[in-house]
């Protein structure tokens, strides 16, 4: 293709070359666009959905609550996040 764009550029008239530039560009475009769609439909993107802030929070205390040990930080930890729960509206 390059050697051929620069034998057209050589050979062409300014107007010539200019239509040629256009069509070379516009058909560049279009492979570019089918390149880009056919990775969209191959790639295999997993989007995990944020948990909200009440479930971060009972997440929390179900983790603390399944520890085999607990510390005294623990239970001073699983206290107030269930005391943040239960004010949550």
């Amino acid at each position: 293709m390059e050697k051929d764009l620069l034998i057209r550029m050589q050979t062409y008239e300014y107007e010539q070359r200019i239509k040629y530039l256009e069509q070379v560009i516009s058909d560049l475009e279009k492979e570019l666009f089918k390149k880009d769609c056919q990775l969209r439909m191959t790639s295999n993107v997993v989007v995990k959905s944020v948990p909200s802030k009440r479930q971060e929070i009972v997440n929390a205390i179900n983790y603390i609550k399944n520890k085999p040990v607990k510390t005294k930080q623990d239970k001073e930890s699983l206290y107030s996040l269930e005391m943040v729960l239960k004010n949550m509206k």
